[in-house]
This record gives structure tokens, sequence and C-alpha cells, in this order.
């Protein structure tokens, strides 16, 4: 005789499965072993057993491992969650209760979404059903490998449309599938509700026998975009919303939740229960992970109640799909209702929706227990007179409720489930792994393909929808009564029989499925071959892991692309393509979708990230070209050598970048562009006051200043100021009407012979209107005979127009930019006439190395150089790529030129957009009044020539900094500041807060970002 032992984890498994295995293995008379538990919990429950337990550390001491104190080898594990402690010897076990990473496939809802809520896009054609159930439940014909046959038979597999997102991100799944929408109108008075019935399994369970029967009135028409969120790893009742049009935006909005109807997180009966207590928290948890199912439409009720059935299934290691033909059906505790104004009568309650046990077992009076059914039954004999006044079944076998008509739909979402899943859970054989499952179905019905689908008359097709799966099941029951006790054994036994026995060498080696149905078995399977038996499934489990995120990281880009589609679908019907471009039409014509999914794939956060970034003002997102660039500088650093030529190369790149023309490319040897690098721009700026301006300007001299600077362009000028006597002008946004000489709005009425000094802005980083440089230039050097010289900020407009058009004839002195607004690394750079510079510091014979020592201060940072390198290279492979994609264009498609027509069209539905949602908003925008000259002035030009695309703005009702948190706290980042403006500008334009709201986009961001942007402020209390 043979001493073999077993262990089961767990005290619910151990009290059932044990017991059902010691009598199956002790009424094997074949069988001469004798079995051994040692289980953590044997002792407990056999005082008379010699052999010592395993010692499991989570069950019993505070150990760190599982010691075996018995020499019985291990032959059956069973838990129900692989452990720790069992580790070392579920690799060596005959028989194992899961296969190689099944729990983290199996028993995780975002994964069932992904395996089959994909198919929910795919109608197949071979089954006809009526427009409205193609916009909820989508049903296709499909073919399972036969069961108990070699036939295929067709059968409905019914899938739930679901979405996979973070709580972070629900705003970005709700404007997708339109939940902000206003709500539609109720069903009109004409639509009584008489004319409509929800099928009933009480008065339709001998239907299926019944070819006479008189065809019932057909369900309501679904609801308008209803849904159920799940919390992915939650079980039960907890982790649960039912969301519509009505409260999608409480989990979107700061609100009071002891009036929201959204949650349905709590198991207590109260009416719109929520799990957030806290008015500053969200419903969802930011980083945890969601997914949205397609409310399962119309239900089949019981007695007037929602239900569910709880099917037993088991996938094995060869990747056989079995169901139990017994089964329970749950019931919910209140009679359900829904219409169109969200929730019915008593709102989303959950004694209403939620079906599971554990949510309303609280109630005796309404509870209806489990109740039994049977999968292959078709019809039922006196069942009706089982049911108690509080619905409770007291039936056997022989009085299971009949669900026959539903087990083709059932199997067909196992078969698909299996199909689907096995390839992340090979490799169980060398332990025959399975997966015992209970799986949640809502039963319901889609009109047949026999005669019209439109006709109220039409007969329906029974089928089921998988709500989710438990891997494994609880092996307890909710009530305790004989009758739930009885099909748990059953189903225990016969999985027992079918999965482990033969296993073990007990009872029959083909094994016994008793009430199990084979419902797929794959024509070809890779587990019999002799490589995998030799497989330590331990090890597979960790390949199943990889090929599963694998698997992950494809499946998500695939949802997006179709996303991004659909939007560019939208967009077209919008007509957003025709209607945004600016009167004389776009710059270059391109294929503008192509462009910017270019665009958008050459940025690591912009694929990565489901934020919407909106403040690229203050720093724009870097392209992958410049990251490999920094890091392969850093990589190999030689500062003599390396150094020295990559400084070189970031001069020529950058100069070629923002003039168009190289460095080497040079009018004459005295006069050409040099560009000096530096920490920022504002350094730059600082360096250049008072190394070059610093001598150059006396007492009386005069400097001119726009009052939409930055103060990087400011400060420096009024500390110069003060150091040396001039006089200081300021050429204002406003008509301020004094009579004050040294402002005006006019800025030929400030330039005198005297003027030196001019800084100005190519565009406002708050007002975003780009000036007209030449026009500026020409003005400047006419009155001042070519002494002043001109200086302009353009760290603004740099990342939008690469300004090679200001660097023509008529130029300015001195151009400053950063490059990490510009896609590039955190550094400055100045652009200056050579013999600018030589007249400010009266060096006529300087060299270009002396002049670069007087601006550049200490050993440049080369990693940033190689950065700026690459960036000349990121707008190179935009000119590649747009070279592929123009259509009406002779010669080189310009990158400047492509983004200047996408951001024209951005920034006009921005503007659009923003002020349609609300006219409590103001826009800061140019005020008109500010000129460079008059109209008869010869050197007069427009001041404003386009807009860039960031908008800022206030609002009548909210702060600043509150709608700031709320855009961030929802995926939105923006930022509210005065973005170092100065105080002279803010009572110009009129802005009494301390603060503004600024959107700055760039060419990659999109329209679907901006209306998702405009859709989260809506939301706010008191926006509109």
């Amino acid at each position: 005789m043979t001493t073999k032992g077993f262990l089961i984890t767990g005290r619910a498994a151990h009290e059932r499965i044990a017991r059902l295995f010691i009598d199956l293995v002790n009424t094997d008379k074949k069988s001469s072993d004798e079995w051994v538990d040692l289980s953590p919990y044997a002792a407990i429950t056999n005082s008379t057993q010699s052999h010592e337990p395993y010692n499991d550390a989570s069950e019993t001491t505070n150990n760190s491992s599982l010691s075996n104190n018995s020499d019985v080898p291990i032959e059956f594990l069973w838990e129900n969650s692989p452990r720790h402690t069992t580790k070392g010897i579920r690799d060596k076990v005959s028989v194992y209760s899961h296969l190689p990473n099944g729990t983290s496939v199996l028993d995780d809802k975002w994964v069932l979404a992904r395996l089959l809520g994909s198919s929910s896009f795919v109608i197949d054609d071979d089954v006809e059903v009526s427009n409205s159930d193609k916009a909820w439940g989508r049903i296709q014909s499909t073919a399972a490998n036969n069961i108990a046959g070699d036939d295929e038979s067709d059968v409905l597999l019914a899938t739930l449309e679901s979405h996979c997102f973070r709580g972070a991100d629900f705003a970005t799944f709700a404007h997708r599938v339109g939940l902000f929408s206003q709500l539609k109108d109720k069903t009109p008075a004409s639509q009584s509700k008489l004319q409509y019935q929800f099928e009933d399994l009480m008065n339709s369970s001998d239907t299926a026998a019944t070819t006479t029967a008189i065809v019932p009135p057909p369900p309501p028409p679904p609801p308008d975009n209803l849904w159920v969120i799940k919390d992915a790893m939650s079980n039960g009742a907890g982790g649960i919303w039912i969301v519509d049009s009505s409260n999608a935006r409480d989990f979107l909005v700061e609100h009071d939740t002891s009036t929201t109807t959204a949650s349905l997180s709590n198991t207590t009966p109260t009416n719109n229960s929520s799990s957030n207590s806290n008015n500053n928290e969200s419903i969802l948890h930011p980083t945890h992970r969601y997914i949205a199912q397609q409310y399962a439409w119309p239900p089949t009720l019981f007695h007037g109640r929602k239900c569910h059935v709880r099917v037993y299934g088991c996938i094995n290691h060869k990747g056989e799909a079995y169901i139990h033909h017994r089964a329970f059906l749950h019931v919910a505790n209140d009679v359900f209702t829904y219409d169109a104004d969200g929730g019915g009568e008593g709102g989303f309650e959950s004694s209403v929706h939620i079906t599971n046990c554990c949510a309303n077992s609280h109630d005796v009076t309404k509870f209806s227990g489990e109740i039994c059914v049977d999968l292959l039954e078709t019809s039922s004999t006196a069942v009706k007179g089982n049911i108690n006044s509080n619905q409770k079944m007291i039936n056997r076998n022989s009085n299971d409720i009949p669900l026959g008509r539903y087990f083709p739909s059932i199997a067909a979402s196992l078969t698909e489930l299996a199909k689907k899943s096995y390839p992340f859970l090979k490799g169980g054989r060398a332990n025959a792994g399975f997966e015992y499952l209970g799986m949640d179905f809502v039963l319901s019905s889609v009109p047949s393909n026999n005669g019209e689908t439109n006709n109220s008359n039409t007969e329906r097709v029974p089928v089921a929808y998988l709500l989710e799966v438990n891997a494994p099941p609880s092996q307890d029951t909710a009530t305790g009564l004989s009758h739930a006790e009885e099909l748990h054994d059953e189903v225990l036994t016969d999985l027992l029989k079918m999965c482990v026995l033969p296993q073990l060498g007990v009872g029959s080696s083909s094994g016994d499925c008793g009430g199990w149905q084979c419902v797929y078995r794959p024509e070809s399977n890779d587990e019999l071959s002799n490589e995998t038996a030799a497989v330590v499934p331990s090890k597979a489990a960790f390949v199943n892991r990889v090929r599963w995120n694998m698997f992950e990281k494809r499946a998500a880009e695939e949802y997006e692309s179709y996303w991004s589609k659909q939007t560019t679908i939208r967009n077209e019907q919008h007509g957003k393509s025709q209607c945004e471009s600016s009167p004389a039409g776009d710059l270059v014509s391109f294929d503008h979708d192509a462009f910017i999914r270019f665009v958008r794939s050459q940025f690591p956060y912009l694929t990565l990230s489901k934020e919407v970034f909106f403040e690229s003002g203050g720093g724009s997102q870097v392209p992958q070209i410049v990251i490999d660039s920094m890091v392969s500088s850093l990589t190999c650093r030689d500062r003599s050598v390396v150094g020295s030529q990559c400084l070189y190369e970031a001069r020529r790149a950058l100069l070629s970048l923002l003039t168009g023309v190289k460095e080497c490319n040079r009018c004459s040897d005295h006069d050409y562009n040099l560009l000096f690098l530096g920490h920022n721009a504002t350094s730059l700026l600082d360096r250049l006051a008072q190394q070059c301006f610093g001598n150059a300007i006396e007492e009386g001299d005069e400097i001119i200043l726009a009052s939409e600077n930055h103060l990087a362009n400011v400060l420096p000028w009024i500390a110069l100021a003060k150091r040396t006597g001039a006089v200081v002008k300021w050429w204002t946004v406003s008509d301020t009407k004094t009579n004050c000489p040294n402002e005006s709005c006019v800025l030929s009425d400030l330039i005198t012979p005297r003027t030196k000094l001019i800084a100005i802005s190519h565009a406002s980083n708050i007002l975003g209107c780009v000036r007209d440089i030449p026009s500026i230039c020409r003005l400047v050097r006419r009155i001042t005979s070519n002494q002043g010289q001109l200086v302009v900020d353009g760290v603004a407009a740099a990342p939008h127009l690469l300004s090679p058009e200001v660097f023509q004839d008529d130029q300015p002195d001195w151009y400053v930019a950063s490059l990490h607004k510009m896609f590039g690394p955190h550094m400055g750079c100045l652009i200056g006439q050579k013999g600018s510079l030589k007249k400010l510091l009266n060096l006529p014979c300087a060299s270009d190395n002396e002049l670069y020592k007087l601006l550049e201060m200490g050993t440049m940072n080369y990693e940033a150089c190689a950065g700026g390198i690459a960036l000349e290279k990121y707008f190179q492979s935009m000119e590649s790529e747009l070279a592929k994609l123009a259509n009406n264009i002779e010669g080189k498609c310009c990158a400047k030129l492509a983004i200047q027509t996408v951001e024209r069209r951005l920034v006009n539905h921005l503007l659009n957009t923003l002020t349609q949602s609300t006219s409590s908003v103001h826009v800061i925008q140019d005020l008109g009044h500010q000129r460079i000259g008059y109209d008869d002035d010869p050197g007069n030009g427009k001041l404003s020539t386009s807009r860039l695309p960031f908008i800022s703005f206030t609002h009548a009702r909210i702060k600043p900094n509150l709608i700031v948190k709320h855009c961030r706290s929802h995926g939105v980042i923006c930022r509210a500041c005065k973005f170092l403006s100065s105080d002279r500008l803010w009572k110009e334009i009129g802005v009494e807060e301390e603060a503004l709201v600024r959107f700055s986009l760039v060419h990659y961001n999109t329209f679907e970002e901006i209306d998702r942007a405009i859709e989260i402020l809506s939301m706010m209390d008191s926006w509109a």
C-alpha cells in the first residue's frame, strides 16, 4: 500500500473538497493507496490523523514559508488563489487546481473585457438583429467544435461592448461614448408601457416546448447609453456603479455624495448609496483599473425582478472547456424598473440592479436565496408550485428551473473565452492543471431572423451575456440550505471525477464527466506534444505573463486607433476641416490626419499617457529622437573633441532651424548671424544687458519696452536704465489716453533719434498675437538712423513659427528662444547680428570666439547641445513625411507651413468651442489699440499677422486655480498664474484676477483633445 497526500488551502475549500475527495477515493475498490490529508486544517477536522500537515504560514503562524513535516508526497494540490508558500510544490504535484497564470487571466474583469469586449465592434451578417439590438447587445453567429460528437453546431455568441480605463480617464471614456450629451426626451405618451413587456422566466419556461404559443409584446427599447462600471479587481457587490447621462457628471465634479445616484458599491439597501463619503474625492480612484460594460438589455426577469445565472465551467490544460448542467439563479430583491430619465422611480437602486447574493441577503423578507436551474432541460414539471412567498426554491434536481434554451449561447461564450484565453494559459500539462470557473450570465433575447425585425410580433431568440468570471468561485453557499449544499457537492464531485481522480490513478482512467458537458475541444493541441510535457508550469506562467503583456499593449493601441478613426469621422461630419481654415485657405494642402498621427507617434509622452497636455507654453513634450541623442551624448562623453564638435553642430543646426540660413552662408564677412547658447532665455537676456548694452547706453538715451513683454525682457532693461540714467518708455497694448509722453499704443510716437534699445515680443505668452517684426525693424532703423537696436523675445513664438521670415532683409538685431518650449532640452539660444554686437562693444576686429565668450558662461551643456542637433532632425523627419502627404503644393513641403496650418485650425476650434460653452468666459485678447505707426507712416505695417494656438481666459464665477485643479484631476494639463507678465499689462487689459487660465497648444494637439477639455470644463458647477 502506498501512502499519498493531498493539500487543500483555505478553510471553506478544505471543508467541502477534502470531504468529497476522501469519499471518492475511499469508494474506489481498485485503488490500494492510502490518502492522507496534509492540509493546514487537517488537524482540526481529523484529530486521529497520524501525519503532520503542511505548515502554511498564511493560515497558521507568522513563518514566511510552508514546511512539510511529513515524508508523504503530495499528489493533489487545491488552492483558491496561488500562494507564495506553495510555490515549491506546485510543479511537482500530479494535479493542480490552476493553469499557469490562470487566475491572473480568468479572474480579471479587465482581461475579460479585452478578450471578449473587442468582438462587440463586429456583427456577423449571418444573424439579423434590429437596429436597436445592434446598438445594444452585440450578437454574432459562431461555430463551436462539437461537444459529444463530430458535427459542428451554430450557436449565438452574445457579447457586451466593453471599455477599459483608469479612474482618472473616466472623462475620456464618457466623452467617447457620448455620456455627456443631453438626455433624450421621454418616451412619447402614445408609446405606453403596456405596449412593452419584459420576458419573465416564470411566464415563459414552457414556451420552448409549445409551438403554438402566442408571441408576447416586445421588451421596451434599449435605454440611451446605460453602462455598468466595475472595479476590475473587486468581487461581490462592491465596486459597481450604474451610469448613464443622468449621473455621469457625478463621477467628474466635486459633488455632494449624499445626493448622488451613481454608486452601488455598498451592500446596504440605502437608496442612492455611494462608496465616496468625502466630498472632495472622486467616486473612482484615479489609479484603479475599471471596465465599462454596456448594460445587458433587455434583461429576462424572474417574477418581475432582475436575475443572473451562476454557471460553473472548467478549462483544462488541453484547452478543453466544460459546463456543468446544474447552476444557480440569483435574483435582485426589488422589482425591476428603468426609464429614460435614469434609473426609474427608485433611481439606480442596488436592490433593483444588483443580483449578487451578498447584495441582497441582508433582507430576509425579500431574498430569494439560491435557486437551482438546469441548463440542459427545456421544459418544466410543476416548477411554479415549488416557490413560496419569498420565491425561495425548495426544489431538488427534478424541480430545477429549465434553462436549456439558453445553453447554446452560454456555451458559445465559454467557447470564445477558452479560445481567446488559452494562449495565455499554456504549460499546465506537467501538473494536469485546470481552472474551475464561476461565470455570471444575464439572460436576454434578440429578435429572431424570422420575419421583420421591427415587427412587434417578431419571435425572439434567447441569449446570455457573460458579465464576469470568478476563478475559482466560492465553495460556500449563501444560504446553507440543503438544496444549495447538494448542488455544490454535485458540481465539485463531478469536477473531481473529471479532472483530479484520473490523474491520480483513481476511478476511470478516462474520467467520469458526470454532469459536465464538453462545449469546446481544440482541433489540435500543442499541450499533447512531447516538448510541452517537460515544460515547468511555473516557468510557463512567466512566459504566459509576458505573452499577455504584449497582447495587452497591442490591444490598447488598437483600441486607441479605433477611437482616433472615430474622431476623424466625427470631425469630417462636423465639417471642421473646411470651416476652421482661414478665409484665404490653408497655407499648404496635405493629409492632416496622417500628419497628426505621424507627429504624435514621435513623442513618448503622447503614446504612453492619456492626458491632454495643454501646457506646452510652459515646456513642450520631447520627441524620441531628441531623447535618444541626449542619452547617446551622456553615454560617450569626450569634452575636448566630442563636446566641442557637438557645440559647433548645435549652433549650426539651430541657426538653420530658426533662421533658415546656415552659419556658413554669410552675406558678408562683417555682418552675419551668430548663435549664443545659455542655460535659458532669461540668463541670456540678462547677460546681453550687462555685457553688451551696459557700456552703450548713456544718460538721456531711451529704452522702449512693450508692456506685453515677459519679465525676462523687462527687468534687465529696467535695471540697466536705473544704472545708466536712461529714459524708459512703454509701448502699451491699450490706448491709455494719458498725457505722459513716455507711454503710447503707437510705437512711432515713442521712437526718437535718442532711442538706443527697443525690447518687444514676437508674440505675447498671454495674448498670443504675432507681431510684424520686419515692419517694426524698418521703422526703428528709419527713425534712429540705424543707431537703435531691436531685441525680440521669440520664446512664445518660435515653436509655432520657426521664424525664417523674420531673418530676411529687415531682421532684428537680437532674437531669443528657449529650446525646452520648442520640443528640445532645457537650453536658451540668442541669435545676434555680428555687426550689431561689434558696434555695441566697439570691437571692430573681434573674432567669433571672442564674441562667444562674452555671452556664453562656463562649460556648455553638451548633452543639451546634442538634443539641439536632434531637434533639427525632428523637423526634417516632418519634411520627409509631408513630402508623402502633400497634395497640391509645388516643391518642398515646409514643416513650418504645415505646423501653422494645423495650429490655425486648432486655435479657431479652441476659441469657438470655449466661447460657445458658456457666456461667462472672458478670453484675454489683444485690445486692437496697439499699432506700429499711423496709416501715413512709410514704415507702417500690420501689427498682428496671426494668432498662436494658446488662449488665456477667466470665468465670471469660478476662480482660475479651481478651473486648473478640476482640469488636472480629469487629465487635462493646464496652468493658471500671471505667467511672469508685468503688472502694467494686467492693468491695461483690465484683469482683476490674480491669475489667468491658459491653454497652450502646439501641432501635436488634436480636435478631440479640445473637445474633451471643453466637455470637462462644462461639467463644473456654475460653468454655464
